[in-house]
């Protein structure tokens, strides 16, 4: 699988930029192209009998393609979960036949375990059993998904060269949900600037879920800037890359995602210093040329929002505005969006029903009963939603996601794979504070956070690491 997309990387992103336009115009075509790579990655797993890690390239790739797949409604259905369907389905096929000594082959099974007699004691609570089923496919699903990523990618080895190519596959939904955004996207004259996020400026996507998309993209590209992988192997094609990404996640105006993202990078790139892994020179290119990339697209869309960006992100802070506060409580709202709320809330309902939770999919109903100026919308954060939704149950299963990556992080002696770990395990974190578990991309990053690979050629602190093989 590497060698094929080593050899064909640029035929394979001229078809997702030609994907791009097709999707805009035939929305009908993303899910026959959803459905058409289950097939042809089902194949290529079964043929080589992933050897090469083929499902996991093919569970990544397919797992990110659930932003496009909700954007895009046709007469061909598809579940509104296809992105951790597929996910869940490629880590099946591939941890029963993988050759790979099996990790961690419990924590699905204790997952079910765990978050099932919430649903099954609350039944009573939904309105029959469709309901039933959409928000337990909703709520439960992304952290089995994730427990069965974890158990694939867990201490799995991946050749520098096997690295580049998978961060290469994971990057193609991510450029084909930029490029579909921009074409659906009204012109910004007929954009009506708000303080809030945007949908018109998402291409009619969740503002939310594409700030995290495009946060992963991010993500990707920064770790082959720092590893050297050259994932797209020409520095130009990356840094526009992260232009792009990085202006229209500003336009989105999703504070949260982009404050989240900035903070996960300046850890990618403290963890770079602290092995050893970033020359001086490379830092001062950093500098003089990253930053005021950043800087230039947030002054550009600022521009072009008259100003509407600035107040964005200082509303509540900055006193020259044209936002008045009736109450310290109302300044609280308005500068978390409602979010400090819906926490309130949510640990109100754990505090209420502590043992069984309210059932999962139900804080948004009976959130106003337990706090009447939250918001009446899903939980955010995961962290809560579990607690709400699971109650002590919830404890367990948010203990064994914080054990299980700190029992990892303190065997880990290769400077790359702290990094990787760093990269991957913070985005999974931050974002599951964020947007909950909305989308594949959570579930994939947490599980790749436990990979391995090669050693580096060099670093500069050799000494720190005499456990080398």
């Amino acid at each position: 699988m590497d060698q094929f997309i080593e050899r064909s990387w640029i035929p394979i992103l001229i078809l997702h930029i030609l994907l791009a336009v097709l999707f805009h115009y035939v929305r009908e075509f993303t899910q026959l192209w959803i459905i058409s790579s289950i097939a042809v990655g089902t194949i290529a797993v079964i043929r080589a009998n992933d050897q090469n890690h083929e499902a996991g390239y093919w569970g990544a790739y397919l797992g990110l393609w659930d932003v496009m797949h909700r954007a895009s409604p046709s007469a061909i259905y598809l579940p509104w979960e296809i992105g951790k369907f597929s996910l869940a389905y490629f880590m099946i096929l591939g941890i029963l036949i993988t050759p790979y000594r099996k990790h961690y082959m419990w924590f699905p099974w204790l997952l079910i375990a765990l978050l099932t007699p919430s649903a099954l004691g609350n039944y009573s609570s939904y309105k029959d059993f469709e309901e039933f089923r959409q928000q337990f496919s909703f709520n439960v699903i992304g952290p089995i998904v994730m427990g069965l990523a974890l158990t694939y990618f867990y201490r799995r080895f991946f050749r520098l060269r096997s690295l580049r190519s998978l961060l290469f596959f994971m990057l193609m939904p991510v450029v084909v949900l930029w490029l579909t955004l921009n074409l659906r996207m009204p012109d910004f004259s007929e954009i009506s600037w708000k303080l809030e996020a945007n949908f018109q400026a998402s291409g009619g996507f969740g503002p939310n879920q594409v700030a995290t998309m495009l946060s992963f993209g991010t993500m990707t590209l920064f770790l082959s800037y720092f590893l050297r992988l050259n994932v797209l192997r020409r520095p130009i094609i990356e840094y526009s890359l992260i232009a792009g990404f990085s202006f229209n996640s500003l336009l989105t105006f999703t504070r949260g995602g982009l404050l989240l993202n900035s903070i996960q990078l300046l850890l990618i790139y403290l963890q770079g210093v602290r092995v050893g892994l970033l020359r001086a020179s490379r830092t001062l290119w950093t500098i003089i040329f990253l930053i005021p990339l950043l800087i230039g697209a947030f002054w550009v869309v600022d521009q072009i929002t008259h100003g509407a960006l600035e107040h964005r992100f200082l509303m509540g802070i900055e006193e020259n505005t044209d936002i008045r506060y009736t109450s310290e409580e109302e300044r609280v709202i308005k500068i978390t969006s409602g979010r400090f709320e819906i926490i309130v809330s949510d640990l109100l309902m754990f505090i209420r029903n502590p043992l069984m939770g309210i059932g999962p999919g139900l804080s948004q109903r009976f959130r106003q009963e337990y706090n009447p100026l939250a918001p009446r919308v899903t939980a955010h954060a995961e962290l809560t939603r579990l607690l709400a939704e699971h109650g002590v149950l919830g404890v367990v299963v948010l203990f064994f996601l914080v054990y299980i990556p700190w029992r990892f992080y303190r065997t880990i002696r290769n400077p790359y794979e702290r990094i990787l770990f760093t990269a991957f395990m913070s985005f999974a974190a931050f974002f599951f504070l964020h947007s909950a578990m909305r989308t594949g991309a959570i579930a994939i990053s947490y599980a790749l956070a436990f990979i391995q690979t090669e050693w580096p050629k060099f670093t500069l602190k050799r000494r720190a690491y005499r456990s080398h093989p």
